[in-house]
Formats: C-alpha cells, sequence, structure tokens
C-alpha cells in the first residue's frame, strides 16, 4: 500500500470516528461521564468513535492489529510488525464540557514508528497529516493539502503548552516543576488546552512554539508526534534524548527554543 493510500485510509477512519461522536452529540453526553482506572474520563462517545474507527479498519486492514486507548492492550507489542495506534478521542475533558477543543488521532506505524498518522478535529471539517519522510499538511474535506510548518519564534515572544496527567503524582510532579522554571521571565505565556495531539498540530502549524507532557502515552503521541517532526519540530523524551512511542511523554519544539532544554532540564 502507498504512502497515499494510507493516508487517504486513516482519514476516512478519523471520518468513521467523528461521525460516531457527532451522533452522541446531545444533553446526554454529559450525563454519561464515568472514569477509568486511571483517572481519565470516558464517554459513550469515545466507545462509539473506537468501534466505528476499529470496525472500519478490520475491514480493510484485517491483518493490522490495533492499539486503542479505549482496549486492553500493552504499548510494549507495538514495538514489532505494523500496528494502528487509535485514540478515538483525544480531549474528553473538554468534550464533556462543550468546548470545541477535541479530535480522533490514528496513526499507522512499523516496528514502533510512526510512517503516516491523521489528527481530526471534531468540531472542524479539516485534518491534519503527515507521511514519514515526506509532508505534513493540513487536509481539507476534498483531500487538498496545504503543507505546515512550525514558526521560528525566540523564547520570549512564545506560547508553550506545558500540560501533565494530573492523577498521576510523579507528572504533577515533573509538570510544577517546568512551570517553576519556564515561568516568567523565561516565558510569558504558558497555556493548558487539554487535547494533546491538536496541541502538538498548533506546533506544526506554527500557532504555539512548544508542547510538554511528562506522561503522554502512545496514542497521545503516535500521529501527532509524526505531524510535528514533518513539520520541522525537535521531539525529545522528558530528559532531552531521542524520543520514540515507547518514550514517558514528549517534548516537542520549534526550532526557534531548543535551548528551552537547558533551562528545564
Amino acid at each position: 500500500m502507498s504512502a497515499s493510500e494510507i493516508i487517504d485510509l486513516l482519514i476516512e477512519a478519523a471520518r468513521q470516528g467523528r461521525e460516531a461522536v457527532e451522533s452522541c452529540m446531545s444533553g446526554e453526553r454529559f450525563k454519561q461521564v464515568s472514569r477509568k482506572k486511571d483517572g481519565s474520563l470516558l464517554t459513550r462517545a469515545d466507545l462509539a468513535s473506537h468501534h466505528a474507527v476499529c470496525s472500519f479498519l478490520d475491514s480493510r486492514l484485517p491483518n493490522v492489529p490495533i492499539l486503542s486507548e479505549e482496549a486492553c492492550g500493552s504499548a510494549s507489542s507495538i514495538t514489532h510488525g505494523q500496528w494502528i495506534v487509535l485514540d478515538p478521542l483525544d480531549g474528553t475533558t473538554n468534550f464533556t464540557r462543550g468546548i470545541p477543543f477535541s479530535s480522533i488521532s490514528v496513526a499507522y506505524t512499523v516496528d514502533g514508528v510512526p510512517q503516516a498518522g491523521v489528527v481530526m478535529p471534531i468540531s472542524s471539517d479539516y485534518c491534519y497529516g503527515a507521511v514519514r519522510d515526506s509532508f505534513a499538511a493540513v487536509i481539507d474535506s476534498n483531500g487538498a493539502r496545504t503543507a505546515i510548518r512550525c514558526a521560528n519564534r525566540p523564547l520570549e515572544d512564545s506560547v508553550l503548552c506545558v500540560t501533565c496527567n494530573f492523577s498521576i503524582p510523579d507528572s504533577r510532579e515533573i509538570w510544577w516543576k517546568w512551570l517553576e522554571k519556564l515561568r516568567p521571565p523565561a516565558c510569558f505565556r504558558l497555556r493548558i488546552l487539554e487535547s494533546s495531539a491538536l496541541e502538538m498540530c498548533l506546533l506544526a502549524g506554527g500557532r504555539i512554539d512548544g508542547y510538554l507532557h511528562p506522561a503522554d502515552k502512545p496514542w497521545d503521541m503516535a500521529a501527532a508526534g509524526l505531524i510535528v517532526q514533518e513539520a520541522g519540530a525537535k521531539v525529545f523524551d522528558i530528559d532531552g534524548g531521542p524520543w520514540s512511542l515507547q518514550s514517558s511523554g514528549i517534548i516537542a519544539l520549534s526550532p526557534g527554543i531548543t535551548d528551552l532544554l537547558t533551562i528545564i532540564l
């Protein structure tokens, strides 16, 4: 299957998920919220998207297993062979509160390395997409691509998204240390937007300048991590080493602020 065919397949899979989420967008969605073991929210929209995407991909790629946030599975298994890595609804907290900043994230990986990825906002008719060593783009509903590129602003003019998994004490501790080191005058614009995939796509498109999370999971990072890399971002693990889907968390920076590592590490 060619890169073009793969990205088209991922776009259609994400579209299936978005339609499933849209079918849940009624007043009832706010009443059907529970919590998973890790403390994160779960709605019927998360599950509807998961089933829609998985059903579509199972029919098109029956021999490619799927690692989804909403299914039991080990992240360590994706280091071998072909995998689809799926977050069926990234930004569930925003979704439950009617904040239009959530997405579906789906990536195709080989031996643990993302090869193609799509992040589709729930509330828009476009998506972000990338193919390794090829392109990063905004893709409209007709399939037309507009290339995206990271900005190159200095740190003092930058907007940084710095967040964590607040239910995990170690994650909160690292997040707090980062905030202490990045507070003014190091940086005057810190944000928490609550959708890892979309925040990284904002970085890829030059809207923000850095994204830091100490505990993101593979489904949070697989598609968006590839998109920011192809858009020119420098991507690291939380110790400043090479990033991979096996990393605990991610630091993604525009080229102009890579010296931020010397501040936070």
